[in-house]
């Protein structure tokens, strides 16, 4: 399952919004009993008119492992009955390749996050950023072993109350056994929470954490 993102609902709301006060103050001025049905009718159409296009821009998207220009997985979109489905990019070694067991998370800027497993500037994967509305791909974190932050992620991100969003690695860290890290898509920043430890507290993840009602997370 892709996220959902539905697109224009908020320009027919100010349609709607900007017509009913020009007709409003029309009927303060004329309290007919016309402009009053007239007031009726046009909220009607317009509610009408706004319903259909809410229902008609539900939008998914998703990523492949494969396939794409680089044969290295693309991020596609389509409807909620798999119709006019389109690759909106192409992964390519540099930037990120080859998204396993992900998919693409929505943080609260309307931005799209994911992880991919390879390419980046070590080949060990890299956390990025897609913008659906003006069709922008930015790799913003490049995975490493040794490094701070754990390497090859296997999973998704998943967006905690306090809007930042949280991940895992399958290697890298202190043990070389992966970590759960923290990104902040709003000032682009990136730390470490947790060391696996692999006897202690198990290793390798491959999955997503949830977050839970208390606040914590698992996985």
């Amino acid at each position: 399952m892709g996220v959902k993102r539905l697109i224009l609902k908020n320009k027919t709301l100010i349609l709607y919004l900007l017509v009913s006060s020009f007709v409003f103050r029309s009927i303060e001025n004329n309290k007919s009993f016309i402009m009053k049905n007239l007031y009726f009718i046009l909220s009607v159409c317009l509610l009408i008119l706004a319903n259909s296009v809410y229902s008609q821009t539900l939008e998914i998207y998703g990523v492949t492992k494969q396939g794409g220009t680089h044969d290295a997985g693309v991020i596609y979109k389509t409807d909620t009955d798999g119709n006019y489905q389109e690759v909106v990019h192409s992964f390519e070694k540099i930037q990120g390749s080859r998204p396993w067991h992900t998919q693409l998370c929505e943080a609260d800027n309307g931005r799209l996050y994911g992880l991919t497993y390879e390419g980046g500037l070590y080949n060990q994967g890299t956390l990025f950023e897609y913008n659906p509305e003006d069709n922008t791909f930015v790799s913003k974190v490049d995975f490493q072993s040794p490094g701070p932050y754990g390497a090859d992620p296997a999973g998704s991100l998943v967006k905690a109350t306090n809007g930042k969003l949280y991940g895992m690695t399958s290697y890298g860290g202190n043990s070389g056994s992966g970590v759960i890290f923290e990104y902040d898509p709003f000032n682009n920043s990136i730390r470490k929470r947790i060391d696996f430890e692999n006897e202690i507290g198990g290793g390798w993840p491959y999955g997503d954490l949830i977050q839970a009602t208390n606040g914590k997370f698992y996985g």
